[in-house]
């Protein structure tokens, strides 16, 4: 009679290796799965193994992260944006020493090498999933380095992808859809023909042209029936004077467009044309351009053009001793008149005729006669004062005397006749009245070096010693032309300022440095190495 023995009366883990026909074949309706790590050769093998194998991998427990670059082996840390932990499994691939790479156990001090991975282990096909990472999540690795060459810890390893498509994307220029990728086109520059991109016709434009297009590339390659590259015709120079122009040949250099110009008055320089340095002489100035607006401070005296009237010496404008003519003395730089003090002398107010200087000698013989004065021609108004008989040599007949021109008789007394604005009458006789001489009564070329009281002077300066700032001159400055001082610092012209000078500036005094001299005061005090040089008109 059978026996029937339901499973609740098989206590569990009753049924092993001994209790079963190893002859027989087994069916099962559910799949058999193996949950070891069991690595005896006689064991049973999963499907999954099986396939892995059949690829040519050795399948390994999936890692947590995969390094993205050279790390260190030890401690806690993050790697690929993930943050790993002690017991975690890191797979190793970008040591600088590739000796180093491998699958690895994180340990809060030196990491160890995990047991499917250990050293002296082969490596080779050996691959494993990667659970999270920025760069690395849910790809797979496999090792790729060569039977043989694939000792851990011996030799270099080398990992590379082999799975992970899902997490591709479409780049630039690209578009995917699903599993496929396409290349995008604008449809009007670039087209797809026949699964093949090319160019499309018409779609370039001058706006994608870059650098030159050869004759040939052109539909029309001439110009007035002249190929490009040959002479163009009827190009000559302009006018003289002008521009000139050299004939282009398109199969050689083209000159450049030439301004002729003298070499003298303009020529050309490192910015463009320019005023030749000393370009501008008397022929490029018109009369009566230079005036006194166009100055600024005072004429060196190397500027002037001197005639023999003048000379320069020691930076002074100084007077030719071919000045002094008859009647002239010069002395000391000054031009005076000579006078024989007996007749001619030199008053308070200029020159005079000396007292009793006019007596017969100087009066020719029947110089003074009747028919010499028209008659009424001398009157009491042509008269200052009385003339005595005995400056008379006779009479003078009463209708000898008149007021004619420039005369009036004030009171029976002869004067001469004043307008009382260029002319004055002083104790001493006439003069010529306080600013009586204006610009119009001076003839033109009337005023010469010779008629200047001043004359420009050099003065170097020294005592620079880094902490003064005020400096003597030689002599005291002319007070209406103090703002003609210029200062050469080390050569070069500074700024005048009218008070509180700064670097680079400098005040003037007319007579405020010891004993009445003139004075420049330096916003900054010259080194000791530095040059100072003041021109000014004394």
């Amino acid at each position: 009679m059978a026996v029937t023995i339901k499973k609740e009366q098989i206590r569990n883990n009753a049924v092993d290796a001994t209790k079963l026909d190893g002859s027989s074949n087994y069916s099962f309706s559910g799949q058999v799965r193996y949950t070891g790590s069991d690595t005896n050769t006689q064991a049973v093998a999963t499907r999954g193994y099986v396939d892995s194998v059949a690829a040519g991998l050795d399948p390994k427990d999936s890692c947590k992260v995969a390094t993205t670059g050279n790390i260190t082996l030890s401690g806690t840390q993050t790697i690929d944006g993930v943050s790993v932990s002690a017991g975690d499994r890191i797979l190793v691939k970008d040591q600088s020493d590739s000796k180093e790479n491998g699958i690895y156990l994180c340990s809060a001090g030196s990491w160890s090498r995990s047991s499917d991975m250990a050293a002296g282990s082969d490596a080779a096909g050996a691959s494993m999933f990667i659970e999270q990472g920025t760069a690395n999540g849910d790809m797979g690795f496999v090792c790729t380095s060569n039977k043989g060459a694939d000792v851990v810890g011996t030799n270099d390893l080398t990992f590379s992808q082999y799975t992970g498509a899902s997490n591709i994307t479409a780049g630039a220029a690209l578009s995917k859809t699903g599993d496929r990728l396409d290349v995008e086109v604008d449809g009007s520059s670039i087209e797809v023909d026949s699964d093949a991109l090319r160019v499309k016709a018409g779609g370039i434009t001058n706006a994608m042209l870059a650098g030159s297009v050869a004759n040939n590339k052109l539909a029309n390659s001439t110009i007035s029936g002249v190929s490009l590259g040959g002479a163009l015709n009827a190009l000559s120079a302009a006018a003289t004077g002008g521009i000139t122009i050299t004939s282009y040949n398109g199969s050689a250099t083209v000159s450049d467009l030439a301004v002729n110009l003298d070499g003298s008055s303009l020529v050309t320089g490192s910015n463009g044309l320019k005023i030749n340095t000393a370009g501008v002489g008397t022929l490029q100035i018109a009369d009566a351009a230079v005036t006194a607006q166009k100055l600024s401070g005072s004429i060196p005296a190397d500027k002037l053009q001197l005639d023999s009237a003048f000379g320069e010496a020691g930076g002074k404008l100084v007077l030719s001793s071919t000045v002094a003519g008859n009647g002239l003395a010069l002395s000391s730089q000054v031009l005076t008149i000579d006078l024989d003090g007996s007749t001619l002398a030199l008053g308070s107010n200029g020159i005079k005729i000396a007292d009793d200087g006019v007596d017969s000698a100087q009066i020719a013989d029947n110089a003074v006669v009747t028919a010499a004065v028209a008659d009424n021609a001398i009157t009491n108004a042509k008269l200052a004062g009385s003339i005595t008989a005995a400056k008379l040599a006779g009479s003078i007949p009463a209708d000898k005397l008149n007021t004619g021109n420039g005369l009036q008789d004030n009171g029976g007394v002869l004067q001469v006749k004043l307008d009382g604005s260029s002319l004055a009458s002083t104790s001493d006789g006439l003069s010529i009245a306080a600013n009586g001489v204006s610009t119009s009564s001076i003839a033109d070329d009337q005023v010469t070096g010779a008629k200047l009281s001043f004359a420009p002077k050099y003065s170097s300066l020294s005592g620079q010693n880094g902490s003064k700032t005020a400096f003597d001159l030689s002599s005291a400055i002319d007070s209406q032309l103090v703002s003609g001082t210029i200062v050469y610092l080390n050569g070069v012209a500074i700024e005048k300022v009218a008070s509180s000078p700064g670097t680079d500036q400098y005040t003037v005094s007319a007579s405020g440095g010891t004993g009445g001299v003139g004075q420049v005061t330096m916003g900054a005090a010259p080194a000791s190495t530095d040059t100072l040089t003041v021109l000014f008109f004394g």
